[in-house]
């Protein structure tokens, strides 16, 4: 399809759709290779918090805070709003009552509904977010982040033709994230009980893993299999098992102990897919 197209490369073809330069992919993961001491000393904090002399794959989820603070939904919306003062006061109006009065949110867990938690909805609509809240600050973080995404769409919606009305998901995500940072820095900043504080980083640290430390990992793997067809070379399960390993292993430096075989099948499984 790359060649058909008259691409350089499968990258340039992957991000072609988006608009993103190749420049930017590769700038995002010569950051993220230069900063994977950062993400050792955190493995070297978290063994220690847990008392353990080595991290295993699992230990990375495992809660490091005594307290589990308990957040309602409305004290959800409360802190979110909070946090986002910074866009104005008609920016959170009309957050808190679609959260509130306009029925966006189909809150918690039920009985048959999806596990999945996301925002949709279409021109004409006001946004739909589905979301399986359980007072924790994760639900909380949850729940800034989709309605990042529904306000993305609302403002586009109210402000463009519906042949603009659409956006990327590069752009989408943009929107997502900055709310749960901009709420992170607001529960920071107000509450300074070590406790609280600690649940709010793990959450905070449990997203950057995700966005920052799995998706580059498989994205680099991505690539050089790519890379690899492109020359012509032949592919086996057992050299992508065995580069996903190498991967993870250099992400994860001494603390984490990497077992090979699992490691590899499970991730470059998951990253061919």
């Amino acid at each position: 399809l790359m060649r058909a197209r008259r691409h350089k490369s499968t990258l340039e073809a992957s991000l072609f759709e988006n608009n993103i330069p190749v420049e930017v992919f590769h700038n995002l993961i010569d950051t993220f290779r230069r900063n994977l001491p950062t993400w050792h000393r955190y493995w070297a904090v978290r063994r220690r918090a847990l008392g353990v002399d080595q991290l295993q794959p699992y230990d990375i989820w495992a809660p490091i805070a005594k307290q589990n603070p308990s957040i309602s939904f409305d004290q959800a919306v409360d802190w979110i709003c909070a946090g986002l003062e910074p866009m104005g006061k008609e920016y959170t109006a009309i957050l808190r009552r679609g959260c509130l009065e306009d029925r966006w949110v189909d809150v918690y867990p039920n009985l048959g509904k999806s596990s999945a938690q996301f925002s949709s909805g279409f021109s004409g609509t006001h946004p739909f977010i589905v979301i399986n809240f359980d007072d924790t600050i994760f639900s909380l973080s949850t729940l800034a982040h989709e309605l990042g995404h529904s306000m993305h769409s609302y403002l586009t919606w109210k402000n463009q033709p519906i042949i603009y009305s659409d956006y990327s998901l590069f752009a989408a995500e943009v929107a997502s994230n900055f709310h749960q940072a901009m709420v992170r820095a607001h529960l920071l900043d107000t509450n300074s009980d070590p406790q609280f504080q600690i649940k709010v980083i793990e959450e905070a640290m449990s997203n950057f893993h995700r966005y920052f430390f799995i998706m580059p990992t498989l994205a680099r793997f991505e690539l050089e299999m790519h890379e690899r067809s492109e020359r012509g070379e032949g592919l086996t399960a057992e050299d992508m098992n065995n580069r996903m390993a190498d991967l993870f292993a250099e992400g994860y430096g001494n603390e984490v102990y990497v077992d090979r075989d699992r490691t590899g099948i499970t991730w470059a499984t998951f990253g061919h897919l």
